[in-house]
């Protein structure tokens, strides 16, 4: 029997595969990281390409993460752009902050990578409301997916 070498090659590679999926760790394939997105608002006269290149990331990336077929897109659009890197978040962000000096819900949002919207809704805040120091926040728990908020250009 003659085996060519691409074939044997080929059986080797698909044996070392196989071996490697089933002795990984069941959680180290389920957990993966969460993604990271910025939502856009497409506008009059945006294309895919000059979207993708103003947030750094391939065309490629922006039509899976929205399921696109073609690299036409319609002003009113909303587009997930994924991130490179998650925001900075803060060890004080656990389930619960409380409120220092000074602080605000923007600045709370920010360091906890979460949006301010949210924060707000979960603690019953109203857009102004002033915070005071000591008091408690909740923070709400982050899905599989993260969005930012659009860009200010």
């Amino acid at each position: 029997m003659v085996v060519s070498f691409r074939a044997f090659v080929a059986g080797v590679v698909g044996a070392a595969l196989l071996i490697l999926t089933l002795f990984s760790s069941p959680q180290a394939r389920a957990e993966a990281p969460p993604r990271i997105y910025q939502i856009y608002l497409v506008r009059k006269g945006d294309t895919l390409a000059g979207v993708a290149k103003r947030f750094g990331v391939s065309v490629r990336a922006i039509r899976k993460a929205n399921g696109l077929r073609s690299s036409r897109i319609r002003p009113g659009r909303r587009l997930k752009i994924p991130v490179r890197k998650a925001p900075r978040t803060n060890a004080a962000c656990g389930r619960e902050y409380r409120v220092r000096q000074g602080d605000d819900i923007r600045r709370i949002a920010r360091r906890c990578g979460i949006a301010a919207r949210a924060l707000r809704l979960v603690n019953d805040l109203r857009p102004g409301q002033r915070l005071r120091p000591g008091q408690i926040l909740r923070i709400p728990a982050t899905s599989q997916h993260t969005y930012l908020p659009p860009p200010t250009y």
